[in-house]
């Protein structure tokens, strides 16, 4: 979507300088043509010289450039320049809704929310301390008016039921709150040795996860209710450290961390490149959940992640995960590189293993100082000793490779898609049990180009991907296509994709690579389409609900107001009401969408011309599927 809080001109519209910390990384030989958002390249003799930054976090998250011009299929001409899938000129032109964002600096966008008196102290504890959120006013007062003595009436009647005894006194065992991180441990070390025992232990899980959801989604809500506000917020922000994360916020024990694509001095931004991208910044935050629950089974090697929830709001996504009792930084980087930590033998072998079982690849990153340093994990994934002994591992949004975007030429090439493009771990796997070698996370990234072994970590992954793109996905899609008509029509096809290692945003790619015209072939397009179709409209809804929380930015949407524009766009999708606007949607904007996001070869021009004829009959799954994936309620009337 537009960008809520627009940036100077001249920071979306600039050409790299010399010496840009987070511009694309250049490598020699390559050839000097222009890179996507039409900025030049720095010539390799010059970039020894350092330009000062306007950044504090160093030159990591930029994305190596190989000079291979804008795309290798001429068909991406009419998508050279659009790195980002909100397409703010595209949205601007279509809707005129320039004018509802205004126009805020840098210090307003990104400084006056923070809140200065609520800064964790500095050291290895910066990035998770362990503050709990200030006692409530009242509660304070409540405790003073006891020790006084001076109860009020509720007060004195609430402390007469407190006398009472509850009928389960002897059967309900009451669960103590240590801190959610201490008692999700206590709860997971908990014994299995009789059924009794398996009961209690998960019962106890069951109750912790459930109030912990709970909590998170009250607060996350609040959070992004309020995200525009500045003076009025409920929930704060802190600085903790980090970059990548987004903003973030403390509250009863719960980190959050809201999933905004942060500002990267003169180069842009993190995920968007050259426009700010929200919906970029989600997919990042959900590889961070993903990270987690692969690294969770390794707790049998003493390590732990914290427990985590997604809270998607209003179209914003927002990450919560408990406060935990860290007291030193053991591996990785918390600063961009500038210092990189291995100092614990036991946690660096217990790293090599994962990565051996994970398929990916140690590689060298130089700190600060020009020293290497092994690592087994992308550089900004951070290992810690916990106060209470264990290892903890955190900031999982890159626990994967990503995917070489020089050799996926039927999709879009962002700039900056190293970030949040990653390959699955299924497919990890595949390349395993095929004696490939492993991959390095960070390949193709300016945290992998310090030392000499880049070439080789860089040439292993895009070998990888034209794997991928050569012989997994036209292996697929001919298994595919010869499913019988009943299970295509009943398939999962993002479950049945992750399986055999494809990302969704491929399903373009599969349907082209479909040519019969047999019944099952037939089929297997149009689940494909309405798969692609269901997606965009998605992230479509997703972008009109950040356009509606910003036009509010001084206060907050009201539910009619929010409720009669969830009402339109469903009225866009069904065609409710025969308009022009209508009409446009379907013939101009989602085929322009849906090609953005699964390349041009994914639909045909005549299906381009006629796309709702051709999913009509599918039209009610996917409005089930918008409702189900972005929390909209429909009355039991309008689901009949």
């Amino acid at each position: 979507s537009p960008p809520p809080q627009n940036r100077p001109t001249a920071m979306t519209s600039r050409t790299k300088r010399e010496g840009d910390p987070y511009g694309a990384a250049f490598i020699p030989g390559a050839d000097d043509a222009d890179d996507e958002g039409g900025d030049q390249k720095v010539a390799a003799k010059k970039k020894e010289s350092k330009a000062k930054v306007d950044s504090e976090h160093g030159s990591r998250y930029g994305a190596v450039d190989l000079g291979l011009g804008t795309t290798h299929d001429e068909d991406m001409g009419e998508f050279e320049g659009a790195d980002g899938m909100d397409v703010d000129a595209y949205r601007g032109y279509m809707a005129g809704l320039g004018e509802a964002y205004g126009v805020a600096g840098e210090g307003e966008a990104y400084g006056t929310m923070t809140n200065p008196d609520s800064e964790v102290s500095q050291g290895n504890r910066t990035r998770y301390g362990a503050q709990d959120a200030p006692e409530d006013r009242e509660e304070r007062l409540m405790r003073m008016r006891i020790k006084r003595k001076e109860l009020t009436k509720y007060e004195k009647s609430l402390k007469n039921t407190m006398k009472l005894k509850s009928i389960f006194e002897n059967t309900r065992e009451v669960v103590e709150m240590k801190g959610w991180s201490a008692s999700f441990l206590e709860a997971e070390e908990l014994p299995e040795r009789t059924a009794q025992e398996v009961l209690t232990k998960y019962k106890r899980l069951t109750k912790l996860s459930t109030d912990f959801i709970e909590i998170a989604k009250a607060y996350g809500r609040t959070a992004i209710t309020e995200y525009f506000l500045n003076e009025k917020r409920t929930v704060k922000k802190h600085k903790l450290g980090g970059v990548a994360g987004g903003d973030k916020y403390l509250v009863r024990g719960i980190l959050f961390k809201l999933a905004v694509d942060p500002p990267m001095g003169r180069s842009g931004w993190i995920y968007g490149g050259t426009k700010e991208n929200f919906e970029y910044a989600a997919k990042a935050a959900g590889h961070e959940l993903k990270g987690a629950i692969n690294m969770y089974k390794y707790h049998v090697k003493k390590i732990r992640v914290p427990m985590q929830a997604l809270v998607d709001f209003h179209g914003y996504r927002i990450v919560a995960m408990p406060l935990l009792p860290l007291k030193k930084l053991i591996y990785g980087s918390k600063d961009a590189g500038k210092t990189i930590h291995r100092s614990n033998e036991e946690f660096n072998k217990i790293m090599e293993e994962i990565a051996a079982d994970l398929h990916v690849a140690g590689h060298y990153i130089c700190d600060k100082e020009g020293t290497p340093n092994l690592l087994h994990a992308a550089g900004d994934i951070e290992g810690h000793m916990g106060e209470d002994g264990r290892y903890y591992l955190l900031d999982l949004a890159r626990a994967f490779p990503p995917e070489s975007v020089w050799d996926t030429s039927h999709l879009n090439r962002p700039s900056q898609a190293v970030f949040f493009r990653m390959l699955r771990p299924e497919f990890l796997q595949i390349l395993k049990e095929t004696g490939q070698p492993p991959l390095s996370c960070d390949a193709l990234t300016n945290w992998g180009q310090s030392y000499k072994d880049k070439h080789e970590h860089n040439e292993r992954l895009r070998q990888a991907t034209r794997t991928l793109v050569g012989k997994v996905i036209p292996d697929f899609a001919k298994k595919f296509a010869s499913e019988s008509v009943e299970s295509l029509k009943a398939v999962h096809v993002s479950e049945e994709l992750h399986r055999n290692g494809i990302n969704v945003r491929h399903t373009g790619l599969v349907r082209s690579l479909i040519k019969g015209n047999d019944a099952s072939s037939e089929q297997a397009r149009r689940t494909l389409l309405v798969t692609m179709c269901e997606r965009t409209l998605k992230n479509l809804l997703r972008r009109e609900m950040r356009m509606e929380l910003a036009r509010h930015k001084n206060t907050q949407p009201s539910d009619h107001e929010s409720r009669a524009m969830v009402v339109d766009f469903l009225n866009l999708v069904t065609r409710a009401h025969q308009t022009n606007q209508t009409y446009n949607f379907w013939s101009s904007e989602v085929p322009f969408e849906l090609k953005l996001r699964f390349g041009p070869k994914s639909i045909s021009i005549e299906e381009e011309y006629n796309l709702f004829g051709a999913v009509r009959h599918d039209i009610v799954n996917i409005v089930k599927y918008i409702i189900a994936t972005t929390g909209v309620q429909l009355t039991g009337a309008c689901v009949e």
